[in-house]
């Protein structure tokens, strides 16, 4: 059996193709500025959207942190990103949801204050409560706001979709973050 649903697979093919579009479509005419360094520390909530007889879960306390270093190509980047989100099940039992995910980011509108962004992630989730873990492959896609606030110092809201895979159940994941951004290295 394969990791993703057929319906999934043409999902992932149709975001990758919009992706590689949206590299191609923006690359600038003549050199510019690469893209800052950046760290992003948040906080998050996050929707599992259900799956078969399980419906929509939502896991509201949570956080993400994430690195992103520039690539030669001045709009693209490398991205770094771990998070979790927890809830407490019927039973008062802390639920908890890890991903552990890196990949690219490419920069789609960017002035003095503000930056508009689009990325693609994969890596592993990791689901926990007690008596019971599993893990997974995971594909996110996501858009984010970045809006300059002194120096070096930013507000970002971002926004993702995740499909995750985890003992023969692909999981939907909606998640919202909002936190601070911090440039690195010169400016």
């Amino acid at each position: 059996m394969t990791p993703f649903a057929p319906s999934t697979h043409i999902a992932r093919r149709v975001l990758l193709a919009a992706f590689v579009l949206s590299v191609v479509t923006v690359a600038p005419a003549a050199a510019q500025d690469h893209e800052p360094a950046h760290a992003f520390v948040g906080l998050s909530a996050l929707r599992d959207l259900g799956s078969g007889d399980i419906g929509e879960t939502d896991y509201d306390r949570g956080f993400v942190v994430s690195v992103g270093a520039p690539l030669r190509w001045a709009r693209l980047s490398v991205v770094g990103e771990a998070g979790a989100n927890s809830r407490e099940n019927i039973l008062d039992e802390t639920q908890r949801l890890v991903a552990l995910m890196a990949g690219a980011r490419v920069s789609l509108l960017r002035t003095t204050r503000v930056a508009l962004f689009g990325q693609v992630l994969g890596g592993v989730e990791r689901f926990s409560e007690p008596g019971f873990v599993e893990s997974g492959p995971a594909l996110q896609t996501g858009a984010g706001l970045d809006v300059a606030v002194w120096s070096r110092l930013g507000a970002r809201l971002q926004g993702d979709w995740r499909l995750s895979r985890q003992n023969n159940v692909t999981y939907k994941e909606v998640r919202v973050a909002l936190g601070l951004t911090i440039r690195l290295g010169a400016q």
